[in-house]
């Protein structure tokens, strides 16, 4: 994914697409598959940083990603999220760490420990 290409894109196919990877992530992750999972992520942070540039309300598009089947749709949406918007971050970062045993909850847990006592 390139630079030019992430900034033709509206922010609904961004946000489109930081689902798309982030769903090859979660069948990356059962595969074990780190290399190909940190090159996956490299393009989620180009699209967070496309977002972001675009200002606050496009970043919070994210937000539609919050209730998402998929644990870690939802991880990785709350943690790109969770400065502008740290209430329904912490929400699903919670709604995934309290699933039993998984490396997205694991990885939430660990959020939320970054988060601290903040207030929403």
């Amino acid at each position: 994914m390139t630079k030019r290409k992430i900034a033709d894109m509206t922010s609904d196919e961004l946000v489109d697409r930081f689902e798309a990877i982030s769903l090859e992530q979660s069948r990356i992750v059962e595969a074990g598959s780190i290399a190909k999972y940190n090159r996956l992520f490299d393009q989620l942070v180009a699209i967070r940083g496309e977002l972001e540039r675009r200002g606050k309300d496009d970043l919070l598009a994210l937000l539609r990603l919050l209730q998402h089947r998929d644990l870690q749709v939802r991880l990785v949406s709350a943690q790109f999220i969770r400065d502008v918007a740290p209430g329904p971050a912490r929400r699903a970062l919670q709604s995934v760490a309290e699933i039993s045993w998984s490396v997205e909850s694991f990885d939430a847990r660990m959020s939320l420990r970054r988060m601290g006592a903040n207030e929403d």
